[in-house]
């Protein structure tokens, strides 16, 4: 399978992109499994978002891996995650349950890579488990099924979040909300 060269947009876009369309792709960077983010990378590309993978980012000196994996969270729409080989994923989404990020984890037949992984969607709503298989990744027509499904779960449940916030925050105003007109400058 060849993977393809995606072109990330000019520098200037990207603080509009990321936050608004930046999915983060974890997953295991050994050279069997690499397709497989190539393959989730190009997917979401496709459908207009903006795929990062978190060996892209630049990591600051002193920046502990809990710090980074936070700082890349909070830029991101949502997260997708191979969870099917044991990797240092396991470490970065153990930190994306703890700042409570949408992530959808993807696992090979439904086969978790370690046994501290295991219960992660169980006690966080902000998670879902996708099976997929190899055959499944390989066939375009599976490949965009498994990822609509990722991405209508994903922005259902950002919506879900928002609709309450937004009620929480009406609730404890208890005014409707008023227009923001920014100043001229």
């Amino acid at each position: 399978m060849a993977i393809k060269i995606r072109r990330n947009p000019p520098i200037e876009q990207m603080g509009v992109l990321i936050p608004t369309r930046g999915v983060l792709i974890l997953g295991s960077y050994s050279q069997e499994n690499r397709w497989i983010l190539a393959t989730l990378a190009d997917a979401i590309n496709l459908r207009g978002y903006l795929p990062i993978q978190a060996r892209e980012f630049f990591r600051w000196y002193g920046q502990t891996s809990r710090q980074w994996i936070a700082n890349l969270c909070a830029i991101v729409r949502f997260i997708i995650a191979e969870d099917s080989y044991p990797s240092g994923e396991s470490l970065e989404l153990k930190y994306c349950t703890d700042v409570g990020q949408v992530t959808a984890i993807l696992r090979q037949e439904g086969i978790v890579s370690t046994w501290m992984t295991l219960d992660f969607d169980i006690h966080q709503c902000d998670m879902h488990i996708f099976p997929y298989t190899i055959n499944q990744l390989q066939d375009p027509i599976e490949r965009n099924r498994i990822i609509n499904n990722i991405i209508q779960w994903a922005e259902q449940r950002l919506r879900e979040r928002e609709e309450q916030f937004y009620n929480r925050i009406m609730n404890y105003y208890r005014r409707p909300p008023q227009p923001y007109y920014p100043r001229e400058i």
